[in-house]
């Protein structure tokens, strides 16, 4: 085993892969979102599927009650003062 691994308790371990596994993502995935690492090494396109749609459904809580855009809403809108 790995010294660093040495340096962890069982009930720690078992913490993060109790937690990892609620936000159903494996303990690499959940500990590189811990120490925010994941957009300096690009693990969004390391994720699997499942992991992807996890990430995805968490940044969108809370947004349910966010009014959606006019219908006549377009890229012009957001570019409108660029050529």
């Amino acid at each position: 085993m790995s010294p660093v691994f040495e340096q962890v308790r069982p009930e720690t371990a078992k913490l993060l892969a109790d937690r990892a596994k609620a936000q159903g993502l494996s303990v690499d995935t959940y500990l590189t979102f811990l120490l925010g690492i994941s957009a300096q090494e690009g693990l969004l396109a390391k994720l699997s599927e499942e992991e992807f749609e996890v990430v995805l459904e968490k940044f969108a809580d809370g947004t349910e009650d966010v009014p959606p855009l006019p219908a006549h809403f377009s890229r012009a809108d957001i570019y409108g003062d660029h050529d």
